[in-house]
Formats: C-alpha cells, sequence, structure tokens
C-alpha cells in the first residue's frame, strides 16, 4: 500500500513539473497584447486561442514546421513553433486597413418613402467616414 501512495505522488510531481509554453501576441504598433488571436498548426495538428492578456500556451505545436497566427483586422503571421520557442517578447501582429467604398445604413420598420421620414436623410462618402481603423488601434 505504501508502494502505491509514494507511486502516486511521483506521478503527480512529475506531471505538475512539466513546464507549460506560453507566447504572447502583441500589437505591433501599441505593444498591447491580443486577446483572440489563433494559432492554427495542420502539423501537428494543434489550435489554440490567446486570453486576455494575450497569451497561449504552444506545448501543443511541438515539432511543427509552420504555426499560422491570425487574428480579425491584423494580416497573419507564419512562424515555426522553434522559432515561436526563441522569441522573448512574443509574436506581433500588424493591423491591416479595410477599405470601405461605401456604406449604407437603413433601417426601418415599415415601407416609407423619404419624404415621409421625420428625419434628415444623407449619404456619406468615403473620405467623410474614416473607418479605417477604431480608436483603440490609432
Amino acid at each position: 500500500m505504501k508502494h502505491y501512495a509514494l507511486l502516486t505522488m511521483m506521478l503527480c510531481l512529475v506531471l505538475g513539473v512539466q513546464a507549460q509554453q506560453v507566447t504572447t501576441v502583441r500589437d505591433g504598433k501599441t505593444g498591447k497584447p491580443i486577446a483572440g488571436a489563433t494559432l492554427l498548426s495542420q502539423e501537428p495538428r494543434a489550435f489554440a486561442v490567446t486570453n486576455a492578456e494575450g497569451q497561449a500556451d504552444i506545448s501543443d505545436f511541438e515539432g511543427s514546421e509552420m504555426v499560422r497566427i491570425q487574428c480579425l483586422g491584423y494580416e497573419p503571421v507564419y512562424t515555426s513553433y522553434k522559432l515561436l520557442l526563441r522569441t522573448e517578447t512574443g509574436i506581433t501582429l500588424e493591423a491591416n486597413t479595410i477599405n470601405v467604398e461605401e456604406v449604407v445604413i437603413a433601417a426601418t420598420r415599415w415601407r416609407q418613402r423619404s419624404g415621409q421620414q421625420p428625419a434628415k436623410i444623407i449619404s456619406i462618402r468615403p473620405e467623410e467616414a474614416a473607418l479605417a481603423e477604431p480608436a483603440d488601434r490609432r
């Protein structure tokens, strides 16, 4: 019985010592962590999502030659598991701009002509909208 208890304690100790390999994904312009960025690998099949601090466990990616790191509003980055381990500051993603030529927003509960609307209807050109980046990425 003592042997089983000792074996169980040693097994728990070995499993607890296994270190988690973590990388941080940051905004290239501000240096702030990016929450919700995804890390993908085909060989071995692995997937991870960054937490609120921009951190993700990369231990499942061991041996991967190509890891894709992406997030909506940023250019994807391709790297290997070995390079992920070497980068002490983490991975930086560069924001990409989304060009919109025209945006039309129309909401009504029933059909009405524009002359019957109580509010004024206007059109906005792309130059006036300036929707290239959200305020927190400037």
